[in-house]
């Protein structure tokens, strides 16, 4: 988000007491993060809502909503909306993990590094644990950031139908 890393996060979990369902975990969690230049974001995830699937960029000119944003399987929709202006972009439902494999199958068969490497998925864990350390402290935690946001690249796009059969293990 923002092409860069959180620089300070706060965040608050909560669980209604007496659903067994959260007595060992919170029934969600609410974090807002601080980026470089001032830019905010902010999420809630959980399980003890109604469930909702969409994510919103909100901007000066504008937002953008995603709907179907996390689930697999499902084909997305994007709303651009700018005034009284809604702009309507559906999305064909795609197999993710199949390329992302194929994208790191090609980078074996050709010698090549990876674009964006396992740092990526480390500093998401840096930031997922801080919101976790934010919301058990009680106060905000800042992060320094240790490498630079590789954005995402058109060579790396690999597009496939979404499977049909999949494998289940007993």
């Amino acid at each position: 988000m923002f092409a860069g890393e959180p620089i300070e996060v706060h965040a608050l979990a909560g669980s209604d007491s007496n659903d067994p369902r959260f007595a060992e975990v919170d029934a969600g969690i609410s974090a807002t993060m601080r980026f470089e230049g001032g830019r905010v974001a902010s999420f809630y995830a959980g399980f003890g809502t109604e469930a909702i699937d969409v994510f919103q960029v909100l901007g000066t000119r504008g937002s953008l909503e995603f709907q179907h944003a996390y689930l697999f399987g499902a084909a997305r929709t994007i709303l651009l909306k700018r005034g009284a202006t809604v702009d309507r972009i559906d999305v064909p439902e795609t197999d993710n993990f199949s390329g992302m494999i194929a994208y790191f199958s090609d980078c074996i068969l050709e010698g090549t590094r990876p674009l964006v490497d396992s740092g990526e998925g480390l500093a998401d864990m840096r930031a997922l644990l801080s919101i976790v350390d934010a919301s058990e402290r009680g106060t905000p935690v800042r992060l320094t950031s240790a490498r630079r946001f590789t954005p995402l690249q058109s060579s790396m796009l690999r597009s496939f139908p979404p499977a049909r059969r999949k494998l289940l293990l007993p």
